[in-house]
């Protein structure tokens, strides 16, 4: 008995953490579509009431998404190369050779894999926002 209610409020919860994590991409879909008015007005959450498709072209066309696009293509591309190309020396390094550091060296690499960027940044950027006042 005790298992199937357990299993209900892990569900539940799953259920909440996946709406939570969907709202923003919904947010920003539908925010896509509307007008100004409707943003800033009455219809901030809602479906749009006319649907503006038109956004997105006067966005590629007016607002030169193709080249940020391309832009963004080329930046991700060299920083994954970067990254793969320094991960594998350091996984080799770790792996094949025997050295005094090795094993502190080794924690401290799967420290960075388990701590998200943005909770590394974060600190930092409240910091730097302090020093600035």
């Amino acid at each position: 008995m005790k298992k199937g209610i357990g299993n209900k409020l892990i569900y539940a919860f799953l259920i909440f953490w996946s709406l939570v994590q969907i709202f923003p991409l919904y947010w920003m879909f539908t925010f896509s579509l509307k007008d100004n008015s409707e943003i800033f007005g009455e219809n901030m959450i809602g479906l749009p009431r006319e649907w503006l498709w038109s956004n997105y072209t006067a966005a590629l066309t007016v607002g030169n998404m193709g080249r940020y696009f391309l832009n963004s293509i080329i930046v991700t591309g060299g920083t994954i190369l970067l990254t793969t190309m320094a991960g594998l020396m350091a996984t080799y390094a770790l792996t094949r050779l025997v050295w005094k550091g090795q094993k502190v060296v080794n924690e401290i690499f799967m420290l960075g894999l388990m701590v998200p960027i943005h909770a590394a940044i974060l600190p930092v950027l409240l910091i730097l926002r302090e020093l600035r006042m």
